[in-house]
């Protein structure tokens, strides 16, 4: 089967509080499609359970990696209603923000190379923090659904070695923007 390269593309554009950000997987599926359809039951299945409802996802992307450099993808839009994450926080709780760079690393096992590392922007408030560290109630939201990627068998790093084992939580760091995080930041859905 191809590997794709798939993204779960996110936003948050609240209370003049405007960036967009992007998680990648490598999944083997048939066909675009089956990629395109993994990609958002990834966010609503297992993503949008530990993402605070100040966060979007606006849609998902996929592509071969086996196509040419620099062919373009496929999107697809994420129906309405679950958008946004699950956890609430509300438009009014934007003072209470940590700085975007403020990340979660995950270390996901795999059989024969070193885990394969995500870092999830949150995005996080002060409450979800304790002592410089994710405090142990988000630990407990976060860490079941990150562990539901191993039910997914076709998940895999980006060498296509697959997952083997529980994902990691490794705790906070850091991880700059991309140049263009701030630029044609698409609308958030309504809240509620």
């Amino acid at each position: 089967m191809p590997l794709f390269n798939i993204a779960i593309r996110k936003a948050i554009n609240t209370n003049g509080i405007a960036y967009k950000w992007s998680n990648r997987y490598f999944v083997e599926e048939p066909d675009v499609t089956a990629a395109l359809s993994l990609a958002s039951n990834i966010w609503t299945n297992i993503e949008a359970t530990f993402h605070l409802d100040l966060a979007f996802c606006y849609e998902v992307y996929a592509n071969n990696t086996e196509d040419a450099p620099f062919t373009p993808g496929t999107t697809q839009g994420i129906p309405i209603g679950v958008q946004r994450g699950l956890i609430e926080a509300g438009p009014d709780n934007t003072p209470d923000l940590l700085p975007p760079w403020n990340v979660v690393r995950v270390d996901f096992p795999v059989v024969a190379s070193r885990p394969s590392r995500k870092f999830y922007r949150i995005p996080l408030i002060e409450q979800q923090i304790t002592s410089g560290q994710l405090n142990a109630q988000y630990i407990t939201i976060m860490q079941p659904a990150l562990n539901l990627f191993t039910t997914v068998g076709t998940m895999r790093d980006i060498d296509g070695q697959a997952y083997a084992g529980d994902p990691i939580i490794r705790g906070l760091t850091s991880r700059r923007l991309g140049r263009e995080a701030g630029l044609s930041v698409p609308p958030g859905p309504a809240f509620g």
